[in-house]
């Protein structure tokens, strides 16, 4: 008798026939082998009348030593282990959907491109705003002007003074970061879910669709 972790088998009912057949083609040959043996020592029987030899079946190890009889036994994770290895490919595919959602709505090197060139339009936008404002002023109030932020009213002066080319960029860019931020919340608020994932949970949880 052996013991046989379950790891080891693909398939239960396969692995059963398998030892089946083997079981019946040794008892098969066996029974020929004594035939064989006694028509060698029969002399009165032609060649011809003989029965032949032929090789003795083969199999896997497995099988063959299952032949004396075996045990199959669970190997596998305990159910809480089980749960932690399903949280990991829950969040690695969740990972593996978040890349391909937000590239979708830009590359990464884009990305990266565009929030350099928004920031620029930004870092304008305010030094536009702090020229209106100190224009605004007395010479009086110009020195303090220089410790003080623009005021709104010169904040939106200095939105509206923005270059055409640069408004237009800048409703794109506000945009593609409107899709990247609702594909991160959601994926944040998944990756929450599945931190609360319990063994009587996990099996019916379905990723969210990230994306439009």
């Amino acid at each position: 008798m052996i013991r046989i972790p379950r790891s080891q088998i693909t398939n239960r009912q396969q692995f059963d026939t398998a030892v089946a057949r083997y079981k019946q083609e040794l008892s098969d040959w066996t029974t020929h082998q004594r035939q064989v043996e006694a028509d060698a020592r029969n002399d009165k029987l032609k060649p011809a009348e003989r029965h032949a030899y032929y090789p003795p079946p083969s199999a896997p190890d497995l099988i063959v030593q299952a032949q004396g009889g075996y045990e199959i036994y669970d190997d596998g994770p305990t159910p809480e282990e089980a749960l932690t290895i399903k949280k990991k490919q829950l969040n690695e595919q969740l990972t593996d959907a978040e890349q391909v959602a937000s590239s979708a709505v830009v590359s990464p090197s884009k990305f990266l491109l565009n929030t350099m060139k928004a920031q620029k339009i930004i870092g304008d936008d305010i030094q536009r705003a702090g020229d209106i404002a100190r224009k605004r002023q007395g010479l009086f109030n110009k020195m303090k002007a220089m410790y003080k932020s623009p005021t709104l009213s010169a904040q939106q002066e200095a939105l509206q003074a923005r270059p055409t080319a640069d408004a237009t960029f800048m409703n794109l860019h506000d945009d593609m970061k409107a899709k990247l931020d609702k594909i991160r919340l959601t994926a944040l608020q998944a990756r929450s879910d599945i931190e609360d994932l319990t063994v009587q949970t996990v099996g019916s949880y379905q990723l969210p669709k990230l994306g439009a």
